[in-house]
């Protein structure tokens, strides 16, 4: 049996390619990572959110009068479970460049935030 080199050649970079990309993506932090504070001013919106490693999340409230620290976990594909002593809910994340949206699970009102 006669194997062509090159398509042996370039089978092999595939795989490096993919096991390096895969390595690269679980080792690297959440994008979430890093502080995020309110773009607009939004009365029901936490006014910023800091995600930290270990899945650890903190808020500062709307009216800055408390903060919260909790954790988070990915459930679904931009869907994450927040969990504080208090309370816990399920909040609809999205990311895209140095933007951030937050939706509750069932709510209507959407906040955007800004990396810092």
């Amino acid at each position: 049996m006669v194997v062509n080199k090159n398509i042996l050649t370039y089978s092999i970079i595939s795989i490096v390619i993919i096991i390096t990309g895969l390595a690269i993506s679980c080792n690297r932090g959440s994008s979430l990572d890093g502080s995020w504070s309110l773009s607009d001013k939004q009365p029901a919106c936490a006014k910023k959110f800091s995600f930290l490693n270990k899945n650890t999340i903190s808020f500062v409230t709307s009216d800055s009068s408390s903060s919260l620290a909790g954790t988070y976990k990915e459930i679904e594909n931009n869907k994450y479970k927040l969990d504080f002593k208090v309370y816990s809910k399920v909040t609809l994340i999205k990311q895209s460049g140095n933007t951030m949206t937050v939706q509750d699970e069932g709510d209507s009102g959407v906040c955007t935030y800004k990396r810092d």
